[in-house]
């Protein structure tokens, strides 16, 4: 997949993630995502998402890294979230 590809689905999901907890606003690359009050359907929501996008997002990796830069690690090391 092209970096650019990447790049955009990447911000695809950034999007859908603001969208969800600050509707019109950014959320910081550091912040906890579950700290600002991402529940558990939303997580699943987030899954799907990422599917559509062409990822596999396992729902122990938004517990685990639930920041946006935890997040992109995986992208980067693997090509999957």
């Amino acid at each position: 997949m092209a970096k650019t590809e990447v790049l955009l689905k990447w911000q695809a999901f950034r999007d859908e993630v603001c969208n969800m907890l600050n509707p019109g606003g950014e959320i910081a690359e550091d912040a906890n995502l579950l700290h600002m009050g991402l529940s558990s359907i939303e997580m699943m929501k987030l899954i799907n998402v990422s599917k559509r996008l062409g990822y596999r997002l396992p729902f122990e990796q938004l517990v685990i890294k639930p920041t946006f830069n935890g997040l992109a690690t995986i992208i980067v090391r693997g090509g999957n979230f």
